[in-house]
């Protein structure tokens, strides 16, 4: 049982009336096959903390709860998942064509290598912009340098 975040981000501050709330994802394609669950009865203060601590130094974060991707920030994010997605990499290379031809064999070491180049099952950001899709994809695709704000927060079960 683990739980996880979905961070709503804009590129304009959100009024508080227009955070995201658990009903969106009521009949919605990311409860019928990542969570089972989404709630929006969380601690968002405590939430964005959290966010803060999961992007380091790879953002700057200012008062109004908006940030920005420092230049090298994407790297510095995925620093550690490159490295396990390099490992994971390393070892599929070192497969033979008997281990190949079982999927027990192959299957989990895929898992890695998705799970090491985005993390589909960690925090998720929702935005009119890139819809939702997890933070990993987010940062790839976020603008350095770009303002961005955090809205609401809800919390989601896997």
């Amino acid at each position: 049982m683990s739980h996880s975040r979905i961070y709503q981000i804009a590129i304009r501050a959100i009024p508080e009336e227009d955070y995201l709330l658990a009903d969106h994802f009521l009949d919605h394609w990311f409860t019928n096959t990542v969570a089972d669950y989404v709630e929006d009865n969380t601690d968002r203060a405590s939430d964005i903390r959290w966010f803060k601590e999961i992007l380091g130094d790879s953002a700057r974060f200012e008062t109004d709860n908006s940030f920005v991707i420092q230049p090298g920030g994407k790297e510095k994010y995925l620093q550690t998942a490159y490295l396990s997605f390099e490992n994971a990499c390393l070892t599929a290379l070192s497969i033979d064509l008997t281990k190949f031809a079982t999927i027990n064999s192959i299957s989990m070491l895929l898992f890695d290598i998705n799970k090491a180049f985005c993390d589909e099952y960690s925090f998720y950001v929702s935005s009119d912009t890139f819809g939702l899709i997890p933070l990993d994809e987010f940062i790839r695709s976020a603008e350095i340098g770009k303002r961005y704000f955090i809205g609401g927060t809800l919390e989601y079960h896997l």
